[in-house]
């Protein structure tokens, strides 16, 4: 009878041995290209993504697509890691990148697709227009103008000619076309003054001569006058609808000290005139940085009234010459940092987990990761840096930061991260839990590195994380189950090998529902001797795990994340993959690929976890049409076979 159940289905055990070929670079494209924007940004209508970004609201001028097998990650070759697609664009000398995140490394396409960390758009590698973290919000930052193309010519041929003074000759033939009428107006009108000055004083040495003959009047005096680098570095919208540009500029480079090189910023505003942004003047500083005394470029021009030259009201300034390097003794500051680092780890170490969760007996922490339950081995233990300081020369002690320290180990496929702290040193501070998390190995691959400030803990209580680590058990049981499935693809109720293989991982329950499914199956048989039957079992053609049709045959699965219910249960997101046999070179849409998910629900059952129940969905949404493993068994009666009208599941 086996013999027979297994010759009607041919065809269903072929597709079963569907071998899944590799993933090629241009199928990830494929893939990402056709992906629905309403996935990535759920505020947006349907549409292809390639054909949002060249028609839709960005309208960019140029894409292009790569493979990113790391999603921009340092790869190990032991971690399987997220698999993104870099999408590169551009519009009106805007541009950008993002990701998106397609699946994993070993894994291929699975999953949800998803934004990785956002979208930056710049209009040059260090001068950042903004930053979105939906799709919906790339268009409006395409739109901004471009502000820095005047400030970055303007600065290229200072560094390149070092105009002194007002700039003459082939210098200003270069500089003036970057400047606003307003600034030239006025440059001109103190040329004039200039003029008028050397007239009349040629042969006359006076002391009230004008301040800028001898001085850079767009980057400083003395040597500021002869920068040898110019960055433009951001931008700042004011309300007036002009910008404020920083520009770092450097004099000199002297290896081995710290800094390496003389660096000061001077700040250009940039006006709109015409069709473009021209720079209407330049605010420079004494200092290097932002704070402290400046003056306007417009204010150079003291003694001036007009184009004549009076003399009057100049206010002497004494130039300020650039700071000396400051050596920094790198031994010494490593020594702190070694010290520091130890003093922390060793905190961590004897910490009382009784000071930490009141319910645990007085212990040593590391004492008690060692032991029963928790049997941590390869602990690794990590210093976070509160009790120094690190700044431009290098590390300096904080006496008020605090101890602070993390500690991390991994239990199976369970990954433990737990920070502590005792508060600030030299005063009586509570040792505390800052922070525990368990996350299972492929939850990380779904979830990109988060910062500190956008973690959440698992618990404040040490005392949780014995059960937080229970909960991988029930994890591990639908991993190994679906394990099984991506392998062996089982067709209706497991049989021979598969049987042996599956039935261990259920439970009672669902082990006695299948016994009964499969007496039911074999008095169907019984009672329709013939290949004709019009009402037949309608698991024979499912993958009672994943589901029907292109669904029995799963290429790859991956563990989302696990749900605590308040029946006690335990429901583990698992994610299903699969690609069709065949990527034509042109467009494809995202059905080529198919990705779905199953809520596998297990049970704690005689000291073991056990899958109970499986519901399964036939999309990405929650709200996509899903049943029940144990609603697959219609027209059964116990193990009576007494029909049901054909209908899809």
């Amino acid at each position: 009878m086996k013999a027979f159940f297994l010759a009607m289905l041919p065809s269903l055990i072929a597709s079963s041995l569907f071998a899944q070929l590799p993933f090629t670079e241009e199928q990830m494209i494929e893939y990402s290209k056709s992906i629905d924007v309403k996935m990535l940004d759920p505020s947006l209508p349907s549409e292809r993504l390639e054909d949002w970004l060249r028609s839709g609201p960005p309208h960019s001028e140029f894409l292009r697509w790569e493979s990113d097998d790391t999603c921009d990650n340092k790869p190990d070759p032991d971690t399987d890691y997220p698999r993104c697609v870099h999408v590169a664009f551009g519009r009106g000398g805007q541009s950008g990148y993002f990701l998106v995140h397609i699946g994993t490394l070993r894994k291929g396409i699975i999953g949800p697709p998803q934004l990785y960390q956002g979208i930056g758009v710049q209009e040059s590698i260090f001068v950042q227009t903004g930053w979105t973290e939906r799709l919906s919000g790339l268009s409006n930052l395409l739109d901004q103008p471009v502000v820095t193309t005047r400030v970055t010519e303007l600065y290229d041929a200072i560094v390149a000619r070092h105009p002194i003074g007002i700039p003459r000759g082939s210098d200003k033939a270069m500089i003036w076309s970057f400047l606003s009428l307003r600034l030239r107006q006025q440059l001109e009108t103190a040329q004039v003054c200039q003029d008028d000055y050397r007239r009349h004083h040629a042969k006359t040495k006076i002391d009230q001569k004008p301040g800028w003959l001898r001085t850079g009047i767009f980057v400083g005096d003395s040597k500021r006058a002869l920068p040898l680098n110019a960055l433009v570095t951001n931008k700042e919208p004011r309300r007036d609808g002009s910008f404020e540009v920083h520009v770092t500029l450097t004099y000199v480079k002297l290896p081995g000290f710290v800094p390496d090189n003389a660096q000061w910023v001077i700040i250009a505003t940039v006006v709109p005139e015409g069709d473009r942004f021209v720079v209407d003047d330049v605010r420079l500083f004494d200092g290097l940085d932002t704070d402290g005394p400046s003056h306007l470029l417009s204010e150079t021009f003291p003694g001036c009234d007009g184009p004549k030259w009076t003399g009057e009201r100049i206010n002497t300034r004494a130039h300020v010459a650039l700071p000396g390097a400051h050596f920094t003794d790198w031994n010494a500051v490593n020594a702190l940092r070694g010290r520091a680092s130890e003093e922390e780890i060793t905190l961590a170490k004897v910490l009382d987990v009784h000071q930490l969760d009141p319910l645990l007996s007085s212990q040593r922490l590391e004492n008690w990761l060692r032991a029963d339950p928790l049997n941590a081995d390869h602990v690794y233990w990590s210093a976070l840096g509160c009790n120094i300081t690190e700044g431009q020369y290098g590390a300096t002690p904080n006496p008020d930061g605090g101890l602070c320290a993390a500690v991390w180990f991994q239990r199976g496929n369970a990954f433990v991260e737990i920070k502590v702290s005792n508060g600030r040193k030299g005063m009586p501070g509570t040792p505390r839990l800052d922070y525990m998390k368990v996350d299972d190995k492929d939850e990380r691959l779904l979830s990109y590195l988060m910062s500190d400030l956008d973690k959440v803990s698992d618990s404040d209580r040490l005392s949780d994380l014995p059960r937080l680590l229970d909960h991988e058990g029930a994890i591990e049981v639908a991993r190994n189950l679906y394990d099984i499935i991506v392998e062996h693809h089982p067709l209706g109720i497991p049989q021979a090998d598969d049987r042996s293989r599956i039935l261990p991982l259920l439970s009672t329950r669902l082990r006695k529902q299948l016994q009964d499914a499969q007496a039911c199956q074999d008095d169907y048989l019984h009672q329709s001797p013939t290949s004709d039957r019009n009402q037949k079992p309608m698991w024979f053609n499912v993958g009672l795990f994943s589901g029907e049709g292109e669904l029995t045959a799963p290429g790859a699965e991956l563990i989302d994340h696990e749900e605590q219910k308040d029946d006690g249960s335990v429901h583990v997101i698992v994610w299903l993959s699969r690609k069709g046999f065949v990527v034509p070179k042109s467009a494809t849409s995202a059905s080529s690929w198919r990705n779905w998910h199953v809520s596998v629900a297990v049970r704690a059952e005689d000291g073991r976890f056990a899958v109970d129940d499986v519901r399964i969905f036939d999309g990405l949404s929650a709200d996509s049409p899903s049943h029940l493993l144990t609603d697959s068994f219609a027209g059964c009666n116990g193990a009576r076979w007494v029909g049901v009208d054909s209908r899809v599941m």
